[in-house]
């Protein structure tokens, strides 16, 4: 019986060859497309999970308001931040700062300006 389907659509395939190809290739687009997504949402969602104490940890950015319009975004801080917040910030356990080696990104009106590897 099953080798009776199988040859029912061998010879589909072959009558139909062009729709056959579209509905081959849509269908291993959609898997590939999925399959991305997916593992992207999962890296989305594991980022950090490997630390101890993952719900203590945040990502400080530097926002500059130039004029109404203009607003400037950084991924990073000013070095001396983490010792200055932790005397100031009374629930402040820690802090690290990426050196060497830690990546800047600098956004404009939200249009991303540089990235850059920074070492020093």
């Amino acid at each position: 019986m099953l080798r009776n389907y199988f040859k029912v659509a061998f010879r589909n395939l072959a009558k139909h060859r062009t729709i056959s190809l579209i509905n081959i290739a849509g269908l291993t687009i959609g898997i590939t497309a999925a399959v991305f997504i997916m593992l992207w949402v999962q890296n989305e969602f594991s980022f950090d999970n490997y630390h101890p104490d993952v719900d203590n940890i945040y990502r400080v950015k530097t926002k500059l308001s130039l004029t109404k319009d203009e607003v400037w975004d950084w991924e990073s801080s000013p070095y001396m931040l983490g010792p200055v917040a932790k005397q100031e910030i009374p629930g402040l356990k820690n802090y690290t700062f990426l050196w060497p080696g830690y990546m800047m990104t600098v956004h404009h009106n939200n249009q991303l300006i540089s990235e850059k590897s920074m070492h020093i």
